[in-house]
């Protein structure tokens, strides 16, 4: 009997042990996943992650390591100091390292692990980060930004709200923790949009997926609720911003063609009409416009740097002045007969002389001799046409919301200060004056101050 007794209590432990070890084995530590991206290599992705070639092949039972392709998903053993799927994905237009801890609910030195950044000034938009699952139901939520002098009781009162909800949520150590300017996310609510501004700002974007030398730039602010006064900086620029039929609020600026491609700040501060403030910085990416190379003789004279600057800074005080209604419409037409025949290229870098190539072209040369008619590309109203020692004789048009257009080497100017132009109407004749070394037009459109490329408003419509 004894006997018996102590085989069915080995049975037993035998039996507990087997099923223990079965149920560790089901229940393996709960390891992360990771999709693979382009680039990615088991390799890298166990060095990024910290662990041998050897143990992730053997997790994820890979026998063909040549076999995972981009969406694989891996499973990341011994990692234990993050859960669940990782996500990648690029830092939005309109964040922060702040918001977005409290859109995916963790923490930030957990982001920049993940994401292999050290300072929060990396996080230019579009940067490539990576973030664990498990807060993206957040951004339903709408945003206040908490003001100078509220507690976030009121603020929990005003937005009808609990104050510990909103404390949780944004990762708050206590009601006290808010401070002014912070944006706060509020629960029970759903007015979608960028994290670091507050409602009734619903969207903010610009064209494209960087800014690039030489581009006209195009900022959009959709609002949902009340009107907000708007003001901003971008690459040492202000930025203008003006509503347009939609409601929306639009800011265009040039890019300096000569502008080292890099990381650039952006910044944009507002106050609705309720009297609540706020301000956002955020470094934004200046890619390169891949220009050429061209050499050009003149005479000595006209490369004089203090007539150069002098000529330059009458110009830029005569486009400085905003007009803040808008007189085109669709898109610009070739102010040449000879659409489509240029002499040389907006931005193209320039050796004067046999100088450095620190010159550069600022507009667009039509090909045509003397007295080739000029036309008005679009509507608006001509606040200069004279002569000039560089530029000869020349023309600005403004369109309106710090828009320009300029002709330069014109043998005669058909138009005057003040007129109001229509598109396609002739305003002078093509010439060789100033610093040219042959009749042709050279046409320049100016945004916020800054040339851009012509052709981009020939081929788009700008709002």
């Amino acid at each position: 009997m004894k006997k018996l007794i102590s085989s069915i209590l080995i049975l037993l432990s035998v039996s507990l042990f087997v099923v223990g070890a079965g149920y560790a084995q089901e229940g393996e530590p709960d390891w992360p996943t990771y999709s693979v991206q382009p680039g990615d290599t088991l390799y890298s992705i166990s060095q990024r992650f910290g662990m041998t070639l050897d143990e992730l092949v053997q997790a994820n039972g890979v026998a063909d390591p040549n076999s995972i392709s981009v969406g694989f998903s891996l499973a990341l053993p011994g990692v234990e100091w993050v859960s669940g799927a990782l996500t990648n994905t690029t830092m939005p237009l309109g964040e922060t390292l702040r918001s977005i801890t409290r859109r995916y609910q963790t923490e930030a030195n957990l982001i920049a692990r993940l994401s292999g950044f050290v300072s929060p000034t990396q996080l230019a938009a579009g940067y490539p980060i990576m973030v664990p699952d498990g807060g993206i139901q957040y951004w339903e939520l709408g945003r206040m930004a908490v003001d100078s002098g509220t507690s976030l009781l009121e603020m929990a009162v005003l937005s009808d709200n609990n104050p510990w909800a909103i404390k949780s949520i944004n990762r708050l150590s206590g009601t006290w923790d808010s401070i002014p300017g912070d944006i706060l996310f509020l629960p029970g609510t759903n007015d979608p949009g960028p994290g670091a501004f507050p409602s009734p700002i619903s969207q903010l974007s610009f064209d494209g997926n960087s800014l690039v030398q030489g581009k006209t730039a195009v900022f959009r602010v959709a609002l949902n609720g009340m009107p907000i006064d708007l003001s901003g900086n971008l690459l040492g620029q202000e930025l203008h911003f003006f509503e347009d039929d939609t409601g929306e609020y639009i800011a265009l600026q040039g890019i300096h063609v000569m502008m080292t491609p890099g990381q650039y700040p952006l910044s944009i501060s507002g106050e609705s009409t309720n009297g609540a403030k706020f301000n956002f910085n955020q470094m934004v990416l200046l890619t390169t416009g891949g220009y050429n190379f061209e050499e050009i003789s003149v005479d000595e004279y006209l490369l004089d740097p203090e007539l150069s600057a002098s000529e330059t800074a009458f110009i830029n005080e005569i486009v400085s002045k905003v007009t803040p209604e808008k007189y085109w419409q669709g898109k610009f037409v070739p102010p040449s007969p000879y659409a489509g025949l240029y002499n040389s290229y907006f931005g193209t870098r320039r050796s004067f002389n046999g100088s450095a190539f620190t010159y550069y072209h600022g507009g667009l040369d039509y090909q045509g001799g003397t007295g080739v008619q000029i036309y008005a590309p679009a509507a608006g109203r001509v606040v200069f046409a004279g002569p000039l020692t560089i530029r000869g004789n020349a023309t600005l048009i403004d369109h309106g919301l710090g828009v320009f257009s300029g002709y330069w080497h014109q043998s005669e100017i058909h138009v005057n200060v003040g007129d109001r132009v229509e598109q396609g109407q002739v305003i002078g004749l093509v010439g060789n004056t100033g610093r040219s070394s042959g009749a042709h037009l050279h046409w320049e459109i100016l945004v916020g101050k800054i040339q851009v490329e012509p052709l981009d408003w020939l081929e788009f419509e700008y709002p």
